[in-house]
């Protein structure tokens, strides 16, 4: 394949899957008063054994400070929801957690990603690319240093988390050299600090990825499609990963490979249909 005809291949499936995916997400806010807050995290609502969870990184809890609270977003266009009772979560080097959301089916307009679409394990195929969507809670871009002034914030009563879609492959083990990185655990995502927009192909900015921490990682298969000359959807994509930390040396991210998501939060997941 040619380098301009798998740019809009890469384009094509970045678009599609962030229209399949947009249905599960939620942006994550912190609030230490009512009526303001800031972006936090980024959640997805699972079909689990009790119900619908929703699912993020343990450090997204953690890092809330004392009194403060936690909030969703379980309608696209409605309010913000605290997030109530205590998650269930396994700290690094897994770094994931749950929590039960109880709330009338009418309240919850948001998809829950139901288990046929959650992998029993990564197996994802070489060279397969992988995407996320997450809300970046800075307005800063991939390598500027973090600032209380950038993070997103209430405005006249109202938060807005813009979502970005991402689209990248695996790095090579041997290319990351950091101690929190575990193989047998992880999978590192290419993270640079520039890439090419699905729209028009133009070399845009990427964001600090503060704020994605939570993020699904889905294989999307189109690799595995295009090897054995199938068709491609995005309906074919499953979850393979939760992203959880940025590396600057190298340009990665670093996700928890869904098998040790499951193992970490048994409670949870029901076996994949």
């Amino acid at each position: 394949m040619q380098l301009d005809e798998w740019e809009r291949y890469c384009a094509l499936v970045t678009s599609d899957m962030a229209e399949y995916v947009k249905q599960y997400v939620t942006p994550l806010s912190m609030s230490r008063e009512p009526g303001s807050g800031v972006a936090w995290g980024t959640g997805s609502y699972v079909q689990g054994v009790d119900g619908t969870w929703m699912l993020t990184a343990a450090h997204v809890f953690g890092d809330v400070p004392a009194g403060a609270r936690l909030a969703h977003l379980p309608a696209a266009d409605g309010d913000y929801v605290a997030v109530q009772g205590t998650p269930q979560l396994k700290g690094r080097p897994v770094d994931v957690a749950a929590i039960p959301v109880r709330l009338p089916i009418e309240a919850l307009t948001q998809t829950v990603v139901p288990p046929s679409c959650i992998a029993p394990h990564f197996r994802a195929e070489a060279q397969e690319v992988l995407f996320w969507l997450g809300f970046p809670g800075y307005s800063l871009e991939r390598n500027d240093p973090v600032m209380e002034k950038s993070q997103r914030r209430t405005m006249y009563d109202h938060l807005y988390i813009p979502m970005k879609p991402l689209l990248s492959q695996a790095a090579p083990v041997d290319l990351v050299n950091y101690s929190g990185f575990d193989p047998t655990i992880h999978v590192a995502v290419h993270y640079p600090a520039t890439g090419k927009s699905a729209v028009d192909n133009s070399s845009v900015a990427f964001p600090n990825a503060k704020g994605m921490s939570g993020s699904l990682l889905w294989d999307t298969k189109f690799v595995a499609c295009w090897l054995a000359d199938k068709q491609w959807s995005p309906e074919l994509a499953e979850v393979c990963g939760v992203i959880w930390y940025m590396l600057d040396q190298p340009e990665v991210l670093l996700a928890t490979k869904i098998e040790e998501v499951r193992r970490a939060l048994p409670g949870v997941f029901l076996p994949n249909a």
